[in-house]
């Protein structure tokens, strides 16, 4: 081989390698960001369960709905659904119909 074949013969596994190279680094960054992610889910979860006697970080909030009343009769009701909030309530969700 001549010497300007040979040197782009290098010169291409070394662009192939360095290709390769950056798409294995791309792919273990992106493995990274979705682990980030789920721990940070995570703890936006964790922060929602109760910890202090019944309290919890969700908030009431009062929904309209239809409750059937069967033979193709309804009518118009509430419920309650619970919410996350930044501050910590007492919350249980209330099925359409219920009493709260």
């Amino acid at each position: 081989m001549t010497n300007n074949k040979l040197t782009s013969a290098i010169l291409k596994v070394l662009l192939l390698l360095i290709t390769s190279l950056s798409m294995l680094l791309n792919i273990n960054k992106s493995h990274k960001l979705a682990n980030i992610a789920d721990v940070s889910l995570a703890s936006i979860e964790s922060l929602a369960k109760p910890e202090n006697g019944g309290q919890s970080w969700l908030q009431p909030r009062t929904v309209g709905c239809k409750l059937e009343l069967g033979g193709g009769w309804f009518t118009a009701s509430v419920r309650r659904d619970c919410e996350f909030c930044a501050v910590p309530h007492s919350c249980t969700t209330v099925e359409c119909g219920g009493s709260f």
